[in-house]
């Protein structure tokens, strides 16, 4: 197998120096050649009439990906290390380190929910944010040059106090101009990967020659993190058992997964191997697997393209049809507009009846399915429906005060009745009894 990395001639001990490490120790099967530009604009160019020689190419920048896709005709696997959180942390770290403000800062080439999503992972309400992201078009010659007067103008006018930047010639550009600037470079992690993606679909290329499938896996987990705490044990549980069953369907599949987050995946395969596993889309045993462990919405979107981008922005659309639904679906979105819902099978209709009703008790209540889920797990394991408001808070592992909360908007929504009080000790207030009515 031969692989080609388009990178800068540039950072090279963060670009050049982690692919040559990660090839020659763990995958020193795989002929490498590196291909340089000095900028992103040269890469086309440099790729132009070999595309055929390699099984996969990954770009080093996403700038030079787009900018490529958007002159060449796609021949082989093309890929690009993707942003992620990691990255986003260790910027925020090191501006913090420096004494820079981290609520005001310019980024660019970042989606805003991955950015939101970092900054409520460090504790910041993104209602105190004041930070600028660039929205340019990465598929333009004079990207870079409008990136760089973004995070220029905003520093002039003193609207933030320094800019993170993932393209390496505006790193470099804002070194030479002097700047303010923190290069959030891809980890060892990401580019390992990348590689092995690269790898997997090369593979899968060769076995079968239909086009890529990327299957785009959202869990609508819990928000309600203020009544339950969002370490608790028995939501990682879930978030396990999730991320155990995608992999398990990947691999029927002979496909990557991949997690985005502690809810969401990506599987990459051939539309031959899926319409295989799916007889031809009529049934999806992943969300039947998902739903028999997880008291949560699935949502899937499977889109096919002749390139991983291509497959990828169809499940981008199948998946937004699937999430107006607010229930669990799989829709599968074909280039030429076409598509449909995978049927369910009826077999399960029976075992989903409990489940549609902890979701009208969520939205009756404003709490979430885990909650009410938690809640019927606990009536389980204590045998009875009716306890005290102090038991429910230690059954859940929440202070009174949540559980009184939880018990107010239960009765509010006629899923619990306050049947007594019980007085423990000589002082103190009196303690709820509350019958809970929930279908198990």
């Amino acid at each position: 197998m031969r692989m080609a990395v388009v990178l800068p001639k540039t950072q090279v001990e963060i670009y050049y120096q982690r692919f040559t490490t990660v090839f020659e120790n763990e995958f020193a099967e795989i002929e490498t050649e590196y291909i340089f530009y000095r900028d992103y604009k040269e890469a086309p160019g440099l790729i132009k009439d070999r595309q055929r020689d390699f099984d996969a190419i990954i770009f080093a920048g996403s700038a030079s990906y787009f900018y490529t896709e958007s002159q060449l005709k796609q021949e082989t696997i093309w890929l690009y290390l993707p942003r992620e959180g990691s990255a986003i942390y260790r910027a925020l770290l090191l501006a913090y380190r420096r004494g820079w403000d981290i609520t005001r800062l310019s980024f660019d080439t970042y989606e805003p929910d991955m950015l939101r999503e970092a900054y409520e992972e460090l504790g910041y309400d993104a209602r105190s944010l004041n930070i600028h992201l660039c929205k340019g078009n990465l598929r333009s010659p004079d990207y870079n040059r409008f990136v760089l007067d973004f995070h220029q103008n905003l520093l002039s006018a003193g609207r933030v106090s320094g800019c993170i930047t993932r393209l390496t010639t505006v790193a470099n550009m804002m070194e030479t101009q002097g700047i303010p600037f923190i290069f959030a470079h891809p980890t060892i992690d990401t580019v390992r990967e990348q590689i092995s993606f690269a790898q997997k679909l090369a593979v899968a290329r060769r076995d079968s020659w239909g086009q890529i499938a990327v299957m785009l896996v959202n869990v609508a987990m819990p928000l309600d993190y203020s009544v339950l705490v969002s370490a608790d044990y028995s939501i990682e549980m879930d978030r396990l058992r999730m991320a155990n069953h995608v992999h398990r369907f990947a691999n029927l599949i002979r496909g990557m997964a991949m997690e985005q987050g502690a809810s969401a995946y990506v599987i990459v395969s051939t539309m031959e191997l899926l319409e295989a596993q799916t007889e031809v889309y009529r049934s999806l045993p992943l969300i039947d697997w998902l739903e028999k462990e997880c008291p949560y919405t699935i949502s899937v979107g499977i889109g096919c393209g002749e390139s991983v981008y291509e497959a990828h922005r169809m499940a981008a659309l199948a998946l937004r049809k699937c999430t107006r639904r607010k229930r669990s679906c799989a829709f599968v979105q074909f280039p030429d507009g076409t598509g449909l819902f995978i049927r369910r099978d009826s077999s399960i209709t029976a075992e989903r009846s409990v489940m549609d009703e902890w979701q009208e008790t969520a939205v009756a209540s404003g709490l979430s399915v885990s909650t009410i889920y938690r809640l019927a797990e606990l009536i389980n394991r204590k045998q009875t429906d009716t306890m005290t408001a102090q038991e429910i808070a230690d059954g859940l592992h929440i202070n009174r005060r949540s559980a009184d909360r939880l018990i107010e908007k239960l009765e509010a929504a006629g899923r619990a009745s306050v049947t007594g009080r019980e007085l423990s000790g000589k002082k103190g207030r009196p303690t709820r009894i509350v019958q809970l009515f929930l279908k198990l």
